[in-house]
């Protein structure tokens, strides 16, 4: 995770200037490396630098993707949003089953598993930029946020500015927003709102995943079950990501709820660890809370980042979606380092 979060928080710095075109063409290019080097590699220092590329290209391509959510209009904007959540939450299940397919049905290779995703993946990548959704934006690295922000971003794009009236009114916009965005490039405590929740969220269920579903098993001393359980119970979190993060088409939650998701998700937590820890109330009918702990965390991912793609000053609101995205990522990244502590503790 630290090249991911490296990314994602470097980007305030560097987006700016290099163009969603090129950034988007290095996703697919990282993306590519990620299968060749991990399927091909010959050596655990080459396997682990493929490892390296698709954290980078992940962060690049996330923090990217919610970024260009704001060149445009607010309307849609709020829909590219919940689209992009729900691609990446159904990308979890895709995985699965992809992996599934291969492996167990087709009787395939590890190599041959990432070789078909190398066939697949890079190019449809490229195509749905490429040819989809570039040019029905602009793609300019001038528009610097620190420089040029009057000209139009987020919500007034809903308005017509083709006329020439009120062009001095325009300009005294424009010298309001470049003071603005010159006042606010640095601060991030406005962000903490949205990122805090995200990180939390992210944390509890990332640390039930990584230290407390692969200890519990059907009977508990045997691996077999304890693999049976955590392959199962990672397919209902995933499953309750995608619904979960689908919602913003349908109902949005207020920002003042956020922390109350990750009051709840650790409560999940705390039960799993109970569970684990004292072998009580073992049985399949724990997936339905592994199902609950990806509506959470997929209720918390959409609503951040709307409410966020809503609320942000047009000078900033491209930063703040790019950057926020590091809270995820940190904790993920803390998540697997208590995750181990807490195998050691409850195994």
């Amino acid at each position: 995770m630290a090249p991911a979060i490296v990314v994602k928080w470097s980007s305030q710095y560097w987006f700016d200037r290099v163009s969603y075109a090129r950034r988007m063409s290095a996703c697919a290019v990282l993306m590519a490396l990620s299968f060749v080097l991990v399927a091909f590699g010959a050596r655990v220092p080459t396997k682990l630098l493929g490892v390296v590329c698709c954290s980078l290209q992940s962060a690049l391509g996330e923090a990217s993707s919610l970024a260009l959510t704001s060149r445009f209009p607010r309307s849609e904007r709020r829909l590219l949003l919940t689209g992009w959540s729900s691609g990446t939450g159904i990308a979890g299940i895709a995985g699965y089953v992809w992996v599934a397919v291969f492996l167990h049905v087709l009787g395939a290779s590890f190599g041959a598993m990432l070789a078909s995703a190398l066939l697949v993946l890079p190019a449809a990548w490229t195509f749905l930029y490429h040819f989809r959704i570039h040019g029905s934006f602009r793609d300019d690295v001038c528009r610097d946020e620190r420089k040029h922000v009057g000209d139009g971003d987020g919500d007034d794009n809903d308005n017509d500015n083709d006329n020439d009236d009120g062009n001095d009114k325009d300009l005294d916009q424009e010298a309001i927003g470049r003071r603005y965005a010159l006042e606010q490039h640095h601060d991030t405590s406005s962000l903490l709102p949205y990122s805090l929740p995200l990180f939390l969220v992210y944390f509890a269920e990332y640390a039930c995943q990584s230290g407390v579903w692969i200890t519990i098993g059907f009977p508990p001393d045997s691996e077999e079950a304890r693999k049976r359980f955590y392959s199962a119970s990672n397919i209902a979190y995933q499953v309750g990501v995608f619904l979960s993060r689908s919602s913003g088409a349908v109902f949005e939650l207020a920002v003042s709820q956020l922390p109350w998701l990750a009051a709840f998700q650790f409560g999940l937590l705390f039960f799993f660890v109970v569970v684990s820890a004292l072998k009580v109330l073992y049985g399949w009918w724990l997936l339905a809370p592994a199902f609950v702990t990806g509506i959470f965390g997929g209720l918390t991912y959409v609503n951040a980042f709307r409410l966020l793609g809503g609320d942000s000053h047009p000078a900033v609101r491209e930063r703040n979606l790019a950057l926020t995205s590091t809270a995820d990522s940190l904790g993920v990244a803390c998540a697997d380092l208590i995750g181990v502590a807490l195998q050691r503790v409850l195994a």
